[in-house]
């Protein structure tokens, strides 16, 4: 996922060099098969394809330091720290828009706001989380054949903590114990990884439950797709408005869109309640 979530960036696939609006391919529908007889030639069908649309959308930042920073910094100095920080804060943001982008307002669209996507609810208020939503979730994307054994589970910490806490109703123990998470092995339920990430939100409300419920998510996460038309640049530019007083600005920009090639690959739930 994307530097947040360190377990799938690797799954999601990079379009670099972009020059434009880019028409991504994907297949809607299969030939079809028939069985035939000795000297029969089956019936001609084709698969059916459209595309789902890449535009270039802009994530920048802008950050400034002082001339007596820059004089007291301390190795490494201060503009190496910002520009660090820079570079953070756009994978950051390029990861929030992935996830939950809402596709208006100049921002990508993100997977829980994709039409298409499976849906897994708890309740008119919300249900407090359990493995049952997680099974339900793999479900919605197994039944549509779209499971694969790289998919994952994206899920925030106030959700981590909920399932860590869950305990067996007859014998009392820990559902998830220490035990089950070998030190140095990536974090899995059922054989699937999950990541955690703050970006889920952890604050949606759903009837009565006012800003207890979590975001989570399932999927294969090759099918999102992130289209780039540029590296992302940082400039410092010694002349901008503090130039009087010596402040120097480092500003970042990156050109990116988000697009899930398959929604039927994902499903998510919005009404988790992990507290």
């Amino acid at each position: 996922w994307a530097c947040v979530v360190p377990a799938c960036r690797p799954l999601a696939p990079f379009l670099p060099g972009l020059t434009g609006p880019y028409a991504l391919p994907r297949r809607t529908g299969v030939s079809s098969t028939y069985w035939v007889s000795e000297g029969q030639a089956p019936t001609n069908s084709n698969s059916t394809t459209d595309h789902c649309n890449l535009s270039p959308k802009t994530c920048g930042a802008l950050s400034s330091f002082t001339r007596l920073a820059q004089l007291q910094a301390d190795n490494p100095a201060i503009e190496d720290f910002i520009r660090a920080d820079l570079v953070a804060v756009i994978a950051e943001a390029i990861d929030q828009a992935a996830l939950t982008g809402t596709g208006t307002n100049n921002e990508p669209q993100g997977i829980i706001n994709t039409t298409g996507v499976g849906s897994v609810i708890g309740g008119d208020n919300g249900a407090a989380v359990t493995f049952d939503h997680l099974a339900a979730l793999k479900a919605e994307v197994s039944k549509d054949n779209a499971d694969v054994p790289s998919g994952g589970f994206a899920i925030n910490p106030a959700t981590e903590a909920a399932l860590l806490k869950l305990k067996g109703v007859t014998d009392g123990q820990y559902l998830l114990g220490p035990a089950a998470i070998s030190a140095g092995s990536p974090a899995s339920f059922w054989g699937r990884k999950y990541a955690v990430s703050s970006l889920l939100p952890s604050t949606l409300v759903k009837g009565n439950s006012t800003a207890v419920c979590s975001a989570l998510i399932y999927g294969n996460w090759s099918d999102l797709v992130i289209g780039m038309w540029s590296s992302l640049e940082i400039l410092v530019n010694p002349f901008g408005s503090g130039f009087a007083a010596g402040d120097v600005e480092i500003r970042a920009l990156q050109t990116v869109d988000v697009a899930v090639r398959h929604p039927e690959s994902f499903a998510v739930m919005l009404d988790a309640k992990t507290a």
